[in-house]
């Protein structure tokens, strides 16, 4: 499927307009049964159901934020966790920016796999224009009984170099946290990496005062501080499906 990607005008002090993209793909992955999907509808709708009703092929969402008059669009792709859709799926790994490796606290042998899916991903986005993956690895159904201890996990996580939450679909526990992290780190690497371009591309003709804008924009648009000042614009019911649902 085909992402359109959002072009907005950023007209700095002396210069012209200029088409700017900000549009970021994340992948969950993840052993079936996992509580991928369950997660991704909190996140989205919140909203949870009990019923198991698993994914063929892929699912598509997107959230569209605002943040310091630019917009932002998370496009978060739900893959399959059943073998025999690992071939479409791998296909669709192709441009990811980050990462969601999904386990299931309550059963470890999901935790051992989580490195054979980080890997799939990574190896489909070896080009050196996609970047360094972020991966967050993360425990589900954190309200239920653990067999998967926190100190386990994070050693799982340092050696993906991910950082680790722990969640729950079915309460909405650190839901929100997850994503919002996801979203402002991936923000900030899409600006950086726009800024890089433009920088790139500057000719004798550009003037001090462009250059400066352009570091303004840059310091006043940092992650850092959080999603405090940031706004939901679309809740998005942008939804498709790749493949279908069983």
């Amino acid at each position: 499927m085909a992402m359109l990607p959002l072009h907005l005008e950023y007209v700095a002090p002396g210069r012209g307009g200029r088409s700017l993209q900000l549009e970021e793909k994340v992948i969950i992955v993840g052993d079936t049964r996992v509580g991928k999907s369950c997660l991704l509808a909190r996140f989205m709708n919140d909203s949870y159901t009990d019923s198991f009703e698993s994914t063929i092929g892929l699912d598509f969402h997107k959230q569209v934020y605002t943040h310091a008059g630019l917009s932002f669009t998370l496009c978060i792709w739900d893959t399959a966790g059943q073998e025999r859709f690992r071939a479409v799926s791998n296909h669709f790994y192709r441009g990811a920016q980050a990462c969601i490796a999904a386990f299931d606290l309550g059963v470890p042998l999901t935790l051992s796999h989580v490195k054979q899916w980080v890997d799939k991903v990574k190896k489909e986005n070896t080009h050196p224009s996609v970047g360094e993956i972020c991966v967050f690895l993360v425990g589900c159904k954190s309200d239920m009984f653990h067999t998967v201890s926190y100190t386990q996990a994070q050693h799982v996580a340092a050696e993906l170099n991910a950082e680790y939450f722990e969640v729950s679909a079915k309460s909405g526990f650190n839901v929100k946290t997850l994503f919002e992290r996801v979203a402002c780190l991936l923000f900030e690497r899409a600006l950086l990496r726009q800024m890089k371009e433009w920088q790139e591309e500057r000719t004798a003709k550009v003037t001090s005062e462009g250059d400066a804008s352009e570091d303004l924009l840059l310091g006043n648009l940092s992650s850092g501080r959080g999603m405090d000042n940031w706004k939901v614009v679309k809740d998005s019911s942008d939804r498709s499906r790749c493949c279908g649902r069983s």
